[in-house]
C-alpha cells in the first residue's frame, strides 16, 4: 500500500473542514493505507474583518472556540509537523501518492489563489490525484481559468464533490472528472459513533447554520412551539440568544449533538450531509444571497432524491416522511464507488 499525503482545509474553525479531514484520513487507513494531513496553514487571503471583530469583542468566547478545534485538530495532524509553502517540495521523495481535497480548496478567492491547492509542488504527474474537490461554485472567473487549467492537466486522476463541477474541472484538465461523495460519508454512522460524545440531553431541536438569518432561525422557533422541543443552536459564533439555547463544542460533542437530535434544522452542507448520515428528519435552507456557493447543497439534495426537504418546499409539514431505505441505499452505492476510487490510488 502506498503512502499517502492528504492536503485540505484543517486550520479552520470549522466542524464540517475538520470532520472532512479526519474522515478522509480514517477511511483510508480503514482501507489498509496510510495517510497523513499536511499541517499546512496556507497563503493569507485577505483581512477578514468579522473574524477581527469577534477577536477583539469577544476574547473570552473565541479562547474557548479555538480550545474546542485544537484538541480534535492535533488528532487529524497526528505525525505532521507544521510547514510553510516553501517546504512543501521538500515532501515529493517522502511520499507515494498525494491527494487534495476534499472541501472548497479550489476555491481560490477562499485561499489567496494559493496554487499548493493545486499541488504545484508535486514532480511526479502520477503522484497527483484529487478526492472529492470543490471549486465551491459552478462558475469561476477568468482569473480563476487561468490560474487552475494549466494545474489541473498535470494530474492523474481528478475527483469532484458536486456535479456541477464536473464540466467545469473536465474543460479545464481535459480529462475525464470522475464524481466522489464528501469524506464525512464514506464513514457510516456505527464508525462516526465511535468519535462521538452524546450529550446528557433528549428530545431537542438541533439548529446549525453557515450563515445565519432571521428567517431559518423563526422556522426552528415555530417548529419547536409546535413539537413541543427545546431549540438547540450550536456556533462558532457569538449570537444574541433569541429565545434558544446558543453553545459551542468540541467537533465529537458536535457529533453527538447530531446523533440524539429529534429534529435538524440547517444551512451548512456538513449539517446536512451528517443529517443525512444519521438518518435524522431535516429542514434545509440556501444560504441567501450574496452566496454563490448553494450548488453543493443543491447537489447533494439531488442526488438523495430530498429537494423536498427545502423549506420552501416542505413548509409547515413537518410530519412528511424520508424513506430511509432507499436514501441510504443511494449513499451506500455512493460510499462503495469512492472506496474504490480510494484503493485504486492506494495500490
Amino acid at each position: 500500500m502506498k503512502k499517502l499525503l492528504i492536503l485540505t482545509y484543517v486550520q479552520a474553525e470549522n466542524y464540517g473542514a475538520l470532520l472532512q479531514a479526519y474522515a478522509l484520513k480514517k477511511a483510508i487507513f480503514l482501507l489498509g493505507g496510510e495517510a497523513i494531513v499536511l499541517n499546512y496553514k496556507g497563503l493569507f487571503a485577505g483581512i477578514d474583518m468579522k473574524q477581527i471583530i469577534k477577536k477583539i469583542c469577544f476574547p473570552i468566547w473565541n479562547f474557548r472556540v479555538g480550545r474546542n478545534f485544537k484538541s480534535f485538530r492535533d488528532i487529524i495532524l497526528k505525525n505532521s509537523l507544521p510547514l510553510k509553502r516553501d517546504n512543501l517540495p521538500a515532501l515529493n521523495d517522502k511520499f507515494d501518492a498525494f491527494v487534495v481535497g476534499s472541501d472548497q480548496v479550489w476555491n481560490f478567492f477562499g485561499n489567496g489563489f494559493d496554487t499548493s491547492y493545486l499541488l504545484d509542488f508535486v514532480k511526479d504527474k502520477d503522484k497527483k490525484y484529487s478526492y472529492a474537490a470543490s471549486f465551491g461554485r459552478n462558475k469561476i472567473t477568468p482569473a480563476e481559468e487561468t490560474l487552475a487549467a494549466p494545474f489541473l492537466k498535470q494530474f492523474k486522476e481528478i475527483s469532484i464533490r458536486e456535479i456541477g463541477g464536473i464540466a467545469l474541472a473536465e474543460r479545464l484538465s481535459s480529462k475525464k472528472v470522475r464524481r466522489d461523495i464528501d469524506p464525512t460519508l464514506l464513514l457510516t454512522k456505527k464508525e462516526w459513533l465511535e468519535v462521538a460524545q452524546m450529550p446528557n440531553r433528549e428530545d431537542y431541536i438541533l439548529l446549525y447554520l453557515m450563515s445565519h438569518n432571521s428567517k431559518i432561525i423563526e422556522y426552528a422557533k415555530k417548529l419547536g412551539r409546535k413539537k413541543g422541543l427545546k431549540v438547540i443552536m450550536i456556533t462558532t459564533s457569538p449570537v444574541p440568544r433569541m429565545g434558544i439555547e446558543v453553545l459551542t463544542v468540541i467537533p465529537q460533542q458536535w457529533l453527538g449533538y447530531f446523533v440524539k437530535a429529534k429534529y435538524v434544522v440547517t444551512n451548512s452542507f456538513h449539517g446536512l450531509a451528517f443529517s443525512i448520515n444519521f438518518n435524522k428528519d431535516f429542514f434545509v435552507d440556501l444560504l441567501p444571497p450574496p452566496s454563490k456557493v448553494n450548488s453543493r447543497l443543491e447537489n447533494l439534495l439531488e442526488l438523495t432524491g430530498l429537494k423536498g426537504r427545502l423549506i420552501d418546499n416542505i413548509g409547515d409539514n413537518y410530519d412528511a416522511e424520508i424513506s430511509w431505505a432507499k436514501v441510504n441505499s443511494i449513499i451506500e452505492k455512493e460510499r462503495e464507488k469512492s472506496k474504490g476510487y480510494l484503493k485504486r490510488i492506494l495500490i
